[in-house]
């Protein structure tokens, strides 16, 4: 039986679309290999629960998939994080590789806390005609006709 760390780390992975093999290699290279690099056996062996990581390969792990140790292990259930949070802190963010200023920060803030409290608006109309319904078009090419 999988143990929730190793649980955690093949959802992980998974998530991101990677083989063990790739796995490893992207952690050798993002972080330093010497004396000991990861392997593809030892990442099917932790996944497995057969074998524990340390911890330095527990720290290279939560770095590399933006997440707690806690929820490595299974000590949180729940990785979440609070947007409102996290653009008023004071730490970096990036969107697609574009870093984000403070201002950049102010507005996606202001913006996300408009689309909630249109959602809310939109929510409570919708309570009231359950008929009505919105559709969200992205692709901005020509309307259907109705």
């Amino acid at each position: 039986m999988l143990s929730i760390f190793g649980q955690r780390l093949r959802a992980l992975r998974r998530g991101r679309n990677l083989t063990q093999s790739q796995l490893a290699a992207a952690l050798n290279n993002q972080f330093d290999a010497k004396p000991h690099p990861n392997t593809e056996a030892q990442l099917g062996k932790w996944e497995l629960g057969l074998r524990s990581p340390s911890i330095p390969e527990l720290i290279k792990l939560a770095t590399f998939f933006n997440v707690s140790i806690d929820f490595l292990v299974g000590r949180n259930d729940d990785n979440i994080k609070d947007v409102a949070r996290e653009l008023i802190s004071a730490s970096e963010l990036q969107f697609n590789a574009t870093p984000l200023d403070r201002n950049d920060k102010r507005e996606i803030f202001e913006l996300i806390h408009a689309y909630l409290l249109g959602k809310e608006g939109r929510n409570h109309r919708h309570v009231a005609n359950h008929k009505q319904q919105e559709e969200l078009r992205l692709d901005f090419g020509p309307q259907p006709k109705k």
